[in-house]
């Protein structure tokens, strides 16, 4: 009788293993499956075959119902190149996500506060990089140095929204190299 409630028992935390087991394989999948269509539809949408950029925009948060938040990239960048974002950045910030209709409401929004809150990892910069030198391939190069040119504007209006000391130095050395080094990517 003892034994027979043991083995019972083991019947019971196998099939619960198994259980598990499984509810782990399932979720695993399906979350495989969610992560290849989505960068099924970034690709769709930017036109971009290369597998491991696509992979890195989504790691950086990017959806393709969010991808247009790509363009904020740059701003928050330069606001963060002091090592920390000034109120009026945050607001300019949001601002021109707002000029580029990114809701309050939508996913893009979301990612946007998440870089807004803490610092975005370095990857994320790069990921923008590859992404500028996948873009150079599918416009024309007017397109493409009209996106420079609005890039480095928007970032420079970032950098100038603090304000600096007392008039003076508005754009600070950090945010000065950090516009430059997005001048590069369109360069490289």
């Amino acid at each position: 009788m003892f034994g027979d409630g043991l083995s019972k028992r083991g019947a019971l935390l196998e099939q619960s293993y198994a259980y598990e087991t499984d509810r782990r394989l399932i979720e695993a999948a399906r979350a495989e499956s969610a992560k290849h269509a989505e960068l099924e539809a970034i690709r769709e949408a930017t036109h971009i075959s290369d597998q491991q950029l696509l992979t890195e925009l989504i790691n950086c948060g990017v959806r393709a119902d969010s991808l247009h938040v790509l363009m904020l990239v740059p701003l928050v960048h330069v606001a963060w190149s002091n090592g920390h974002i000034e109120r009026a950045e945050r607001l300019a910030i949001l601002e021109a996500a707002a000029q580029d209709g990114i809701l309050a409401d939508s996913p893009g929004y979301e990612v946007l506060k998440g870089w807004l809150t803490r610092r975005p990892d370095v990857h994320l910069i790069k990921t923008w990089k590859d992404y500028v030198a996948a873009v150079r391939l599918f416009v024309s190069p007017e397109m493409f140095n009209s996106l420079q040119v609005i890039t480095v504007v928007r970032a420079w209006k970032i950098a100038e929204s603090a304000g600096g000391l007392l008039g003076f130095l508005k754009v600070s050395r950090a945010e000065q190299a950090a516009i430059k080094e997005l001048n590069a990517a369109f360069i490289e």
